[in-house]
């Protein structure tokens, strides 16, 4: 009997189950209804996308090199990413919401300063250091701690939401996935217009991390040898933690040597995920209808085609909503420049000294003189009186 089962009696209560079995469908059935959505000019207009870009990479600035208190700015950040999740959930109660938009508004949350906000909070809660919980005021650990926790949370939530809500919950439109290889074969084309810019970088990342690695290799093992002095051994399972405090004390002095000697490798990274998010808020994209109208002549391509974009004439990219969007960037601007004409003696310094920093790198790289950390390690026992950098290994 289970060999006769015809394809009426898969329809199955269990919806699930039931998706996950049928796989005739259309594998870009899931794309093509993402391209088809409404987008709305409020969401996805061109200065809405570029104004919140602008100010999340302002406010990453402010929080590095701006010696005031940077509670400020944290909040700031909050106060956009739950200005978001407030508008979007209202918006799905009330049905003015479409699935294209949903997805755009969950992906401007998850930012390179939220991501890190989340890191931060993760060693908080263990007992770690953090230099963003060392520079807020102590009163607001435990707020900044609930907020960050809760914006995690939404990151968990709002996709189940998208990814299989019922039909009466974005406007009447269904584009909940039906198989997982829908699922698949649309979250590789997203990661695909994430990377989009960032893709070249990629690899400079690792090449460089590993050639550092190889120069530095005594050094990371002195830095090793150290932190297992610190270890405190258990009393039962000690086969256990050797090789996990090893890994572990390995790892962080790795680290810790190479991106500390080379701080550029730092920026590098934080270049890379802005530029990753880039891609994924559609930076690079003036017109987004036009964008998905092209994708749509190319999934349609082979199944008689499909018709050629059209502007809607409530599509107005400097219209009133669009305009007023542009000055949630002009607060961060003004403290950049504060801040950039506050320290311009200390910008003067950094570019003037930056060749100099370049052609000592590649001195090392070559030779192996002119080690950074030999520099690092001796500055800290000036100032700290101590051989060896204590607080160092623990910092992040």
């Amino acid at each position: 009997m289970s060999r006769n089962l015809s394809k009426r009696s898969l329809e199955v209560p269990f919806t699930g189950v039931r998706r996950m079995i049928k796989y005739e469908r259309n594998p870009f059935e899931y794309l093509d209804c993402i391209a088809r959505s409404d987008r709305d000019l409020d969401v996805q207009g061109y200065s809405v996308r570029l104004s919140a870009f602008i100010a999340n990479v302002c406010l990453a600035i402010l929080m590095t090199w701006s010696h005031e208190d940077v509670e400020g700015s944290v909040y700031v950040i909050f106060m956009q990413v739950y200005t978001i999740f407030v508008a979007t959930f209202i918006s799905l109660a009330r049905r003015r919401l479409s699935v294209a938009d949903a997805h755009f508004c969950l992906t401007l949350t998850i930012s390179p300063l939220a991501i890190y906000f989340a890191y931060s909070t993760a060693r908080w809660f263990l007992n770690k250091r953090s230099n963003l919980y060392l520079r807020l005021g102590g009163t607001s650990h435990k707020l900044i701690a609930t907020l960050t926790c809760a914006m995690v949370l939404q990151w968990f939530i709002l996709p189940f939401i998208i990814y299989d809500a019922p039909d009466y919950v974005f406007e009447g439109q269904r584009c909940s996935v039906q198989t997982l290889q829908q699922f698949v074969i649309y979250r590789t084309f997203k990661m695909i217009q994430w990377v989009d810019l960032s893709l070249f970088l990629f690899p400079l990342f690792p090449f460089f991390y590993i050639v550092y690695t190889i120069r530095h290799v005594f050094d990371i093992a002195r830095e090793h040898k150290r932190h297992q002095k610190k270890v405190r051994p258990w009393r039962f399972f000690r086969f256990v933690q050797v090789p996990w405090r090893f890994v572990r004390s390995w790892t962080l002095s790795n680290w810790i040597v190479v991106t500390y000697s080379h701080q550029w490798l730092r920026f590098l990274l934080v270049f890379i995920a802005y530029l990753t998010w880039a891609g994924g808020v559609g930076v690079w994209i003036p017109n987004m209808p036009k964008y998905w109208n092209d994708i749509l002549q190319v999934l349609h391509e082979d199944s008689g085609g499909w018709p050629a974009y059209k502007a809607d004439a409530k599509w107005d990219s400097l219209g009133y909503g669009q305009i007023l969007a542009t000055t949630v960037a002009l607060k961060p601007l003004y403290e950049v420049c504060k801040l950039t004409i506050k320290r311009r003696h200390d910008l003067w310094h950094a570019v003037a000294h930056f060749p100099c920093s370049i052609w000592n790198g590649v001195v090392f790289l070559v030779t192996g003189h002119r080690n950074a950390w030999k520099n690092i390690l001796r500055e800290k026992e000036e100032r700290e009186g101590h051989p060896l950098p204590c607080r160092l290994s623990s910092s992040a």
